[in-house]
């Protein structure tokens, strides 16, 4: 059987993944906060289960190894990883790089 799904829908599942799978182990800090630790220390790195699983350097958020991610999603994941990141965040994506 065939299923088709709407983007925002897909959107919408994907957020709820990240929320589920990727919420920081600290939970989010507001906006204001991270750009001061930015400023401060030009990186932010954000654990999830007591492992690095993104960071954010320059501009640049770069997300570990996402096999989970791709095996469901494709690549449509990331668009909505670097909308769900900067909402989160108030932080503005540059670069987005996924290491394997």
């Amino acid at each position: 059987m065939k299923y088709l799904i709407n983007e925002s829908k897909l959107g919408s599942v994907i957020q709820k993944y990240l929320d589920d799978n990727y919420y920081p182990d600290y939970g989010w800090l507001e906006p204001e906060q991270y750009k001061d630790e930015f400023e401060r220390w030009d990186e932010i790195y954000f654990e999830v289960n007591d492992h690095a699983r993104y960071k954010y350097v320059s501009g640049k958020l770069t997300v570990g190894e996402s096999p989970d991610l791709d095996g469901y999603f494709g690549e449509l994941w990331r668009p909505a990883f670097i909308k769900w990141f900067e909402e989160h965040t108030g932080l503005k994506v540059h670069e987005f790089k996924v290491i394997d």
